[in-house]
């Protein structure tokens, strides 16, 4: 939605919908987003605390997962999130509200990050995808919002189900949303939809 609303021509909203899959629930959606990113031995960073079945994700296509620690109040640690990055970092998985901790990332968070992952594309010469997993997003209460990373980081990918936001965890509905910007968007759909 945060991207739609920065499309203005139909040409770009139909560019967005060619980049949407639509999937199993969000474990459906991380499995094949990570299936079809990782090489064997590459490595997806998740902080801590995270929901564990990340750790399954990655290791079910080859991955390695790289835990990073937050503070105290849960935010990133940015400088232990720096030393964690390496040539072999592909992916780095988010979701916010986080589960297990509730804690809701405001957009200054996300743009730092961004621009982390930015300067170290740059660096290295290889993308960092940045895997949005928000099953949780539209549960925020007293105005609270929650910020899109496809508006903030060319390299993103947007997951969801509607388990928890429709109350209808049985139905396994969501969707995959791939940054229509992204550097291998063409590819990375491919791998998704085949």
């Amino acid at each position: 939605d945060a991207v739609a609303r920065s499309l203005s021509s139909e040409s770009s909203i139909k560019l967005l919908a060619d980049h949407i899959v639509m999937v199993c629930g969000a474990a459906g959606g991380l499995n094949i987003t990570l299936k079809t990113l990782l090489n064997p031995g590459e490595e997806v960073i998740v902080f801590a605390p995270f929901f564990v079945e990340y750790l399954f994700y990655s290791e079910n296509h080859g991955g390695k997962t790289v835990t990073v620690p937050t503070h105290k109040d849960f935010s990133p640690n940015f400088g232990a999130f720096r030393e964690a990055l390496s040539p072999k970092t592909k992916a780095v998985i988010i979701n916010s509200p986080n589960n297990p901790t509730g804690v809701v990332y405001p957009r200054e968070t996300l743009e730092k990050l961004a621009s982390i992952l930015q300067q170290h594309t740059s660096n290295t010469g290889n993308p960092v995808y940045l895997i949005s997993d928000d099953p949780y997003k539209k549960i925020v209460f007293d105005g609270v919002t929650t910020s899109n990373v496809l508006g903030l980081y060319e390299n993103s990918i947007y997951i969801t189900s509607h388990s928890k936001d429709l109350a209808i965890p049985g139905e396994r509905i969501g969707y995959v949303a791939v940054n229509p910007k992204c550097s291998d968007g063409e590819n990375l759909m491919s791998g998704l939809i085949f």
